[in-house]
């Protein structure tokens, strides 16, 4: 059961691994915090191999406060193929969140590849746990990594996959000594987790270090620079906060600052052998991509990442005029504003190449495995707070 609490956005649903031909299902619970009624009015998946079961809703479906509702999504591994992602969307009439993204995760096996006993033990469902009061003692650990570490443990590598209080509670029962705990948790989930193992879960957390903050501590020094990596959707409401919180501190610390904008986004799958394919992908190359908000997204990402290439100065005066409304299709006005050339834009556009750069650009996230829009990495480094 994945629980979707109003105004958490995104949330994520882990399949882990696939057979070839197998098709999986989890349940979803989406439950209404506010104290005003929530009003369901869509659930739906722009991919192909995810199916949602609205479990007999009707929708609209409109929830009372603390009020829950349930349905399921599904994987097919045979239309999934070589993916290892995808969205179920929920449209609300929330104002501050009036689409719930829900991301989800896996990935379908080779014929011929045989998890070893350790990955299978990693995927097997684990029985309800006790928690001892000696593992509670450790659990300052869990809550460090849930907190510090960028590896999002839902979507972690296949031989990480034991949630990790029950990974302590197993070496406890197993009188494994605190030390050597210890040093198992900073084999997997990394050396910074170990600092946490003397804290005391009564002690709260520091303050994390704001947007500017960050940036400006690596910044120390006459000939610092600081590689600023964003993920983003072009039209996601909350990128639009991280582009707009960024060009702020750019403005204010000029050249020390490479921005670099990168968009999530996927490939469709084609069948490149069909005549009709090959003309509509010649006639319409963006059709064979697919975005969270539908193809005017695609369009905007795609002509962002030709700015960022052959106009890198004017990328960010252009989406501080973008960004103050983006989701309407006037954006050669803004174009000419922040001092882009549209006749060699236009030109760009129509560049076969082009669209290779774009599918380069978007390849980033899925290397990485970043669905969440906004996403900062600062010097390499995950930016984990907010965007204010």
């Amino acid at each position: 059961m994945v629980k979707v609490e109003v105004d958490v956005n995104p949330a994520t649903v882990n399949f882990r691994e696939l057979l070839p031909a197998e098709k999986k299902s989890e349940s979803v619970e989406v439950t209404n915090l506010s104290s005003d009624p929530l009003k369901i009015n869509s659930i739906t998946s722009p991919h192909d191999f995810i199916s949602v079961d609205l479990s007999g809703h009707k929708l609209p479906v409109t929830l009372k406060s603390n009020e829950k509702m349930n349905f399921k999504v599904g994987l097919d591994a045979a239309v999934m193929k070589e993916k290892t992602w995808g969205q179920v969307i929920i449209g609300t009439n929330n104002t501050h969140t009036p689409e719930i993204t829900l991301h989800l995760t896996g990935r379908v096996r080779l014929e011929d590849q045989t998890p070893n006993g350790a990955q299978n033990a990693a995927q097997a469902p684990l029985p309800q746990v006790t928690y001892s009061e000696q593992a509670q003692k450790l659990f300052p650990l869990y809550s460090y990594v849930l907190n510090n570490v960028s590896q999002n443990l839902a979507g972690c590598n296949i031989g990480q996959c034991l949630p990790m209080k029950a990974f302590i509670q197993v070496l406890v029962d197993q009188k494994v000594p605190e030390g050597k705990i210890t040093e198992a948790i900073k084999q997997i989930y990394g050396p910074g987790a170990v600092a946490a193992s003397a804290a005391s879960p009564a002690v709260k957390a520091q303050p994390r270090p704001s947007l500017r903050e960050s940036i400006q501590n690596e910044l120390k020094g006459d000939d610092q620079k600081a590689k600023l990596e964003l993920f983003v959707m072009s039209y996601c409401p909350f990128g639009v906060r991280a582009e707009n919180a960024l060009e702020k501190i750019m403005a204010e610390f000029g050249s020390k600052l490479d921005l670099q904008l990168y968009f999530i986004a996927q490939s469709k799958a084609t069948d490149s052998h069909t005549a009709d394919s090959a003309s509509a992908s010649a006639d319409k190359p963006l059709d064979s991509f697919a975005s969270l908000h539908g193809p005017q997204e695609v369009e905007e990402d795609f002509r962002q990442v030709l700015i960022q290439k052959h106009f890198p100065e004017k990328l960010v005066p252009y989406l501080n005029l973008r960004n103050q409304n983006i989701k309407t299709s006037d954006w050669k006005e803004c174009a000419t504003k922040a001092g882009i050339d549209l006749k060699k834009m236009e030109e760009f556009i129509a560049a076969k190449e082009s669209q290779q750069l774009f599918k380069e650009n978007l390849t980033r996230a899925q290397l990485i495995n970043i669905h969440a829009s906004p996403t900062l990495f600062i010097n390499n480094v995950r930016y984990q707070g907010g965007f204010k």
